[in-house]
């Protein structure tokens, strides 16, 4: 596969990544990033892209949010649940 663009912004720098011929002087930054936060969530994961890394996992809430974090979100941001469960609408 000819990846000329890919190449030129150093993807084929990284050493797992298998493509054409190394460049010496890129456009871009390349490198492998390693998890540090604890929690394996997106939310998390998010974070560690912009440096902030957590240190406790983040509450789960399976089937429902607790009635105390309902009234902790109204509390703060004046907005009311109309479902108190996590919903999808894909789902």
């Amino acid at each position: 596969m000819q990846l000329q663009g890919f190449a030129s912004l150093g993807l084929c720098n990284a050493p797992e990544i298998k493509c054409i011929a190394r460049v010496e002087n890129t456009y871009g930054y390349y490198g492998k990033m390693a998890e540090v936060s604890k929690g394996k969530d997106s939310t998390i994961s998010h974070r560690e892209i912009a440096g902030i890394i957590a240190q406790q996992k983040f509450p789960l809430y399976p089937k429902d949010f607790s009635k105390s974090v309902l009234e902790m979100f109204l509390h703060i941001t004046g907005i009311v649940f109309s479902v108190g469960r996590a919903y999808s609408p894909a789902a």
